[in-house]
């Protein structure tokens, strides 16, 4: 049997927020997790995203910003995650609240803010012992909020964008957790 003390969790949580480990920029996570051999071309670690990809889903983009502008993204967390013991079906959940995704392009002269986002993220996770250690098993959305806090070079339709993360989001969560 296994028991989980969620106080430790959260202290520990707490610890890795206040020493800024919540904050990630693009760059940093890219030289940090650099393989020692480039990846195969074509591959998507290989393509910088653009102004173009974004369109897809949000095609006001392209009226502010050249289609060919190189996309940075920055993430910060306003709030420490807080990780509470629920019981069965799902073991726990995990939430996370004021965290903040800044989207930049470049142009070629130097980076501009494009959108600032405030994301609140519940999730509710079920973990599995393997020969391999602990895994997260699932994790699903309980609730997903998203506020449009900055859009100095574009105004973004606030549908448009909650359509959007509906459907990037949701995937890279459990590969994430794992």
């Amino acid at each position: 049997s296994l028991s989980i003390d969620d106080d430790l969790i959260n202290r520990a949580h707490h610890v890795a927020w206040a020493g800024g480990v919540l904050e990630l920029d693009q760059a940093s996570l890219a030289a940090a997790t650099a393989p020692t051999t480039p990846p195969p071309a074509g591959t998507l670690a290989s393509v910088p995203m653009t102004a173009n990809d974004l369109a897809g889903f949000l095609p006001e983009v392209l009226l502010a910003i050249d289609p060919s502008a190189i996309l940075t993204l920055e993430l910060e967390a306003g709030l420490p995650p807080v990780f509470e013991v629920r019981g069965a079906p799902d073991l726990a959940q995990l939430s996370l609240a004021e965290l903040y995704l800044s989207v930049y392009a470049d142009e070629g002269s130097g980076p501009k803010l494009l959108t600032t986002l405030a994301l609140s993220l519940k999730v509710s996770v079920s973990f599995d012992w393997t020969p391999n250690g602990l895994i997260v098993a699932s994790a699903q959305f309980a609730e997903v909020s998203v506020d449009v806090i900055a859009e100095p070079v574009v105004k973004i339709g606030f549908e448009k964008l909650r359509i959007a993360l509906g459907l990037l989001v949701p995937p890279l969560v459990p590969k994430a957790l794992n």
